[in-house]
C-alpha cells in the first residue's frame, strides 16, 4: 500500500531515481550471492585464453577514434572550438564523408545542443552544407537532426533521466539512428562538479544501457 501511494503520487523523475536505486541495491544483493556460489567466482570468470579464443574485430563509427556502441567524449578548454568540432562531426557521420582525415562509418546522428539559439544552429549547418557542397557536387548531402535543446531545458526543467527517456523514444520512432552528440555536458550534468571524477562517473553510468540498445554517445 505505501508504495502504491508513493507512485500513484510520485513524479516520473522521482520514478526514475527510485528504480535506479532498487536496481544499484540488487545488483549488489545478486554480487554477494555470487560470492557464495560453489566453486566461487574463479569458476565463472575465467582469463583471457589470447592463443585460442576467438575474438570479433572491432566495428569503428570514426576509424581508429570511436567504435559502435560506446562513450566517447571531446574534451578542451572553453571557447577552444569544440562545438563547431562536433556539429562537424555530426555533419559528416550523417552522410558518411570523411572527417579530420579519417573515415566515418555513415550513422543517423540527432545533435542535442543546449548552448546555441536557433539563429546560430542554422547559420551554422548552412555553413558545412555549403562547404562540403563543394567538395562533394555529385553527393546528395543532408544535415543532421539537430534539437535546440537550450528552450526545453528552461521550458521543462529537464534531466539526464528525461534525456535518455527522449533519446529512447526517439529511437523508437526512428529505428536507423545510431549516434546521439550531447553539447555541452556542464549544461546537462547532473552533479555539482564536472572535474569531480566519481559524479561524472555516477551521471554517465545512466547512459551505459544506451549502448546495448545500439547507441552510440558523444559530448563535449
Amino acid at each position: 500500500t505505501v508504495w502504491t501511494d508513493w507512485f500513484s503520487n510520485a513524479s516520473i523523475i522521482d520514478i526514475s531515481a527510485k528504480l535506479n536505486q532498487l536496481n544499484m541495491e540488487k545488483a549488489e544483493r545478486d554480487k554477494k550471492i555470487i560470492n557464495f556460489c560453489r566453486g566461487g567466482l574463479t569458476s565463472i570468470i575465467k582469463p583471457f585464453d589470447m592463443d585460442n579464443e576467438e575474438v570479433e574485430p572491432e566495428n569503428f563509427i570514426i576509424d581508429g577514434i570511436m567504435t559502435d556502441n560506446n562513450i566517447g567524449n571531446i574534451i578542451g578548454q572553453s571557447k577552444a572550438g569544440k562545438s563547431y568540432f562536433v556539429e562537424e562531426l555530426a555533419f559528416c557521420l550523417e552522410n558518411g564523408i570523411p572527417w579530420g582525415g579519417r573515415k566515418v562509418r555513415q550513422a543517423h546522428c540527432i545533435l542535442l545542443d543546449f548552448e546555441l539559439t536557433k539563429h546560430k544552429l542554422k547559420t551554422r549547418f548552412n555553413k558545412l552544407f555549403d562547404k562540403y557542397s563543394k567538395l562533394y557536387p555529385d553527393k546528395q548531402l543532408k544535415k543532421p537532426v539537430v534539437v535546440d535543446m537550450l528552450n526545453y531545458m528552461t521550458k521543462l526543467n529537464l534531466s539526464v533521466y528525461n534525456l535518455i527517456d527522449y533519446l529512447r523514444e526517439y529511437k523508437t520512432e526512428y529505428p536507423d539512428v545510431e549516434v546521439a552528440i550531447l553539447d555541452p555536458f556542464y549544461l546537462w550534468f547532473d552533479g555539482d562538479d564536472e572535474n569531480n571524477n566519481d559524479q561524472v562517473k555516477e551521471c554517465l553510468m545512466k547512459f551505459m544501457p544506451l549502448k546495448s540498445e545500439g547507441w552510440s554517445i558523444i559530448y563535449t
